[in-house]
């Protein structure tokens, strides 16, 4: 059945500005930022905080939409029904998705775990031409968690920062997808995963972070971009680099038509956005064009000198450095 909403998917690797870009096309009239929905299985979702400042389990939208969805007790032993009620009861008879076989939390998790992420890639193209029981079960309950994200927030553009390239191909075996593959340079990339990160629920960061090894981080960073090439490819879907659209914010207008001449200058903040950077848990921003630290890219200057490089990137040795400048030399098309 075509839905009354389609979802603006935003893959690509971590640390690639998906979470600003979600707030900055979520501001669009008739859009809705959701944040990255994949991470909704997390053992501790529901006491992680929503954007609008309220636990999740608390948030006046989010209580709404998963009471409805997985029912009051949100544990790993919560029943996943098509139950529904209030405004979504009103379209419920219109609801393919009202079909769908009771599932627990837990499992939904499995499911997750069996189609999502990299690892999942081949064996969810796969599935996706070729559907089996467990595929289909998952595709009817993310198809029930969207029409009722899309029913609570009136929304016709539901935007989704989850990152996974599987993840096109789920969305796109209910409805309608919009793909944007985020690309950012591999050094600034590198430079972001040389952090040392905390555990903070409350300022937005849900999950602690090492210092990454550059090898590591070259070998996902090529790998994730590969396969948001194909999903990109086979959707029609847009790229988007990083170090282009913060210094030409209208580049996003490529893939947001709605988003009116001159939205840069505004601020942008997400109303009920989950997971993801932890800027979205700050008071409104202001788009910072040609300004992020480690973007290769300050106001109108020239591009990457290697006598800037320090100050752009400085979480990486000349070592480091070096394999930077080689990787993007390489692939020019993944580090404009």
């Amino acid at each position: 059945m075509q839905k009354n909403y389609e979802v603006l998917l935003i893959i690509g690797y971590g640390h690639s500005g998906t979470t600003i870009l979600d707030m900055v096309l979520g501001s669009a009239e008739g859009s809705f930022s959701c944040g990255e929905l994949t991470y909704i299985t997390r053992n501790q979702f529901f006491e992680e905080y929503c954007s609008c400042g309220s636990v999740i389990r608390e948030c006046p939208f989010w209580s709404v939409v998963f009471e409805k969805w997985v029912g009051n007790d949100r544990t790993s032993t919560s029943t996943l029904t098509s139950t529904s009620t209030g405004r979504s009861a009103q379209r419920s008879s219109q609801n393919s998705a009202q079909a769908q076989p009771p599932m627990t939390l837990e499992e939904y998790r499995l499911l997750r775990d069996q189609f999502e992420g990299n690892k999942a890639f081949l064996r969810t193209v796969f599935r996706y031409l070729f559907r089996d029981d467990a595929y289909r079960r998952y595709v009817l309950a993310t198809e029930r968690l969207y029409d009722l994200i899309a029913e609570e927030s009136g929304a016709s553009v539901i935007v989704d920062s989850s990152k996974s390239a599987s993840r096109a191909f789920l969305l796109a075996s209910f409805c309608r997808v919009r793909v944007v593959h985020a690309i950012r340079n591999f050094r600034g990339v590198l430079n972001s995963e040389r952090k040392d990160v905390k555990v903070d629920l409350k300022a937005g960061i849900e999950a602690a972070s090492k210092p990454k090894k550059a090898k590591k981080v070259l070998i996902d960073w090529v790998l994730s971009n590969v396969m948001c090439s194909v999903s990109r490819i086979w959707f029609g879907g847009k790229k988007l680099h990083f170090r282009q659209w913060i210094r030409f914010p209208d580049f996003i207008r490529l893939v947001q038509p709605a988003l009116q001449p001159g939205f840069e200058k505004g601020l942008f903040k997400a109303e009920h956005m989950v997971a993801g950077n932890a800027i979205r848990m700050k008071p409104p921003q202001k788009l910072r064009v040609g300004q992020v630290l480690g973007s290769g890219v300050h106001g109108s200057g020239a591009p990457d000198s290697r006598a800037q490089d320090s100050h752009r990137y400085p979480r990486l040795g000349k070592r480091h450095q070096l394999l930077g400048r080689i990787v993007e030399t390489l692939l020019p098309s993944w580090n404009r």
